[in-house]
């Protein structure tokens, strides 16, 4: 039969372990909407720089 305190930290690293993992998991998520978010953005002001750059050379062309 196990002793009773090791098991019971046994049970407390692995209860700590999970809460991390799932912290993990969402502070990974939130990064990655962050990500995402500022991917986008970045996507919006390119195109807007691209078809101004287009625009001046069908204009000088």
């Amino acid at each position: 039969m196990l002793p009773l305190v090791p098991f019971l930290w046994l049970l407390l690293t692995l209860l700590q372990l999970m809460w991390l993992m799932l912290y993990l998991m969402w502070f990974r998520s939130l990064q990655w909407s962050r990500v995402c978010l500022v991917l986008d953005c970045l996507h919006e002001r390119w195109s807007v720089v691209l078809a101004g750059a287009a625009e001046q050379v069908l204009m000088v062309g």
